[in-house]
Formats: C-alpha cells, sequence, structure tokens
C-alpha cells in the first residue's frame, strides 16, 4: 500500500479533495476552501524530488452564482478535466476546468456524490442494430 502526503499548505484537513489527473499524467488534486477550488500538482523540483505545487485557484465568486456561499468538491471526470461540485443545499454544478466555466446542473439533489461516466455498452442494442438497422442514435461505435 502506499500513502501520498498532501501538502500542510493545501488545508485539506476536513475538507472535501478529490485525485485528479493532470497533463502529462501527473498526480494531482483538487480542494476547496470558502474562496474558492484549488488545483495542485506534484512537480519534479530543482533537486529532482517531486513536490506539491499550486498551480491554479479558481476563485468562489467567479464560480458560483450570487447567494451561494461555499461549495464542496465531489467527484473528477477523468479526461474531459470536469470537476461536479455541491452546495449546502445540494446545488449540483459541473466545472469545467479549461475554461472554468460553470454549468448548474439541479436543485436539491440529496445526494453528496456524482458518479460521472462517459460511455457505456450495450451489447442488446448492438444485436439489434444488427437485426432490424440502427435506428437514431444507435452506433455500432
Amino acid at each position: 500500500m502506499c500513502t501520498v502526503h498532501l501538502p500542510v499548505e493545501a488545508d485539506v484537513c476536513g475538507r472535501n479533495i478529490e485525485l485528479i489527473a493532470m497533463e502529462g499524467g501527473r498526480l494531482g488534486f483538487a480542494s476547496n476552501n470558502n474562496s474558492g477550488i484549488f488545483l495542485w500538482s506534484r512537480e519534479v523540483g530543482p533537486d529532482g524530488d517531486a513536490q506539491w505545487a499550486q498551480i491554479r485557484v479558481i476563485e468562489r465568486e467567479k464560480l458560483l452564482p450570487d447567494g451561494v456561499s461555499s461549495v464542496v468538491v465531489s467527484s473528477y471526470v477523468d479526461g474531459a478535466e470536469i470537476i461536479f461540485t455541491y452546495t449546502v443545499g445540494y446545488r449540483l454544478f459541473m466545472v469545467d476546468l479549461k475554461s472554468a466555466r460553470i454549468t448548474e446542473l439541479g436543485k436539491e439533489f440529496g445526494c453528496q456524490r456524482v458518479l460521472p461516466f462517459t460511455s457505456f455498452c450495450t451489447p442488446a442494442m448492438r444485436r439489434i442494430c444488427a437485426d432490424e438497422g440502427c435506428g437514431a442514435g444507435v452506433s455500432d461505435a
């Protein structure tokens, strides 16, 4: 078993964090506090040792609509650079890390975790496609 020591500066005690893949396959994580979402990356220092570097902050004021005071990191979509967050009232948001654009997905979801996926396989649909021809939205790819 391996452990990863997070930086003291990240102040992650009692906060939600999400491990994320950074550019070049490096390890990273996202954490939050009342001022925003913080992105950290594992970087190789001048001495050759790996160390954490805070690479970006998405400020709460730019992140959330008026009236929303705090946000919690919920999950990360690998390969899409998207983080899902929720608020105290369970309003669900999607944050695009490339553009820092936020999209509200719903209010009062009643949950704290999102399990995102980007595709799934339905072998039965493939069989129907072969027998009857593919309908709109059904692909064999």
